[in-house]
């Protein structure tokens, strides 16, 4: 079946109206991503297209269901988020092994970031980032992929014989933010739920609400690992550490 072009453009609207430019998000009803998710599993399973998202998985076998969007005018910056209906890091469904699948997608949204960048981004310099309860602006559980500011992966690479294992606070701040850090390898990442990890952080006390956290290659080419870097007391988005559109000389927040 061809998609209807009215609807379509009904759908499309409804994307531009629900997320009219990052800077205005604290204007946006906070369920407006999730009103974009069901448009696009909608258009999927009526015309097989996932407009106005850029993919959209059903999910399978210990596997969920995502959405790929690109963030509303930017050619890279990508987020990644639940076909379910989830608030948030602070919600216990996030513990559940199936949903280390939204990491993994996360990570496989990537891709889009490439495409986007016109030869700016390599997978090296793209990390995951995720907002806390307090610093976020849609209650729906979402992963930004998106390039880092190099600054920010010079700081965090340049701590790399503290990294171990296990959460360790890091000796020196990145951008100013005192961050625990710890490696996963890509072997981790594709059969563990990173949420997890993350409820492990120091001092956390089963509370995942105030958590940000940025997952960053370990060095340039193929990763042997990756560095989780995260806090729990943060108040400024972590959007903060990414390098909007993949800029040569990226602003400064």
């Amino acid at each position: 079946m061809r998609p209807d072009r009215t609807v379509l453009a009904l759908l499309a609207g409804t994307w531009i109206a629900a997320t009219v430019g990052t800077a205005r998000a604290d204007f946006l009803p906070r369920s407006a991503l999730w009103t974009v998710v069901r448009s696009c599993v909608l258009a999927k399973a009526s015309f097989g297209t996932p407009f106005p998202c850029l993919e959209v998985s059903p999910g399978r076998a210990g596997e969920p269901g995502f959405a790929v969007i690109r963030a509303p005018g930017q050619t890279t910056h990508v987020i990644v988020t639940p076909t379910d209906e989830i608030p948030g890091i602070e919600s216990p469904l996030v513990l559940k092994p199936i949903a280390g699948g939204y990491w993994r997608a996360a990570l496989a949204a990537r891709r889009f970031v490439v495409e986007g960048s016109n030869g700016r981004a390599t997978l090296d310099t793209i990390g995951l980032a995720l907002n806390s309860e307090r610093t976020r602006s849609q209650d729906q559980l979402h992963i930004h992929a998106e390039c880092v500011r190099p600054d920010v992966l010079q700081a965090i690479r340049a701590q790399a014989g503290e990294i171990g294992q296990a959460w360790r606070l890091l000796a020196h701040p990145v951008d100013r933010d005192r961050l625990f850090a710890r490696t996963v390898t890509p072997a981790t990442l594709a059969k563990d739920n990173l949420f997890e990890l993350l409820s492990e952080l120091p001092g956390l006390r089963g509370d995942l609400s105030h958590v940000t956290a940025l997952v960053v290659p370990s060095g340039e080419g193929e990763p042997e690992h990756f560095y989780v870097v995260a806090g729990s007391s943060r108040i400024r988005t972590i959007e903060g550490y990414l390098n909007e559109s993949c800029r040569a000389t990226p602003r400064r927040h």
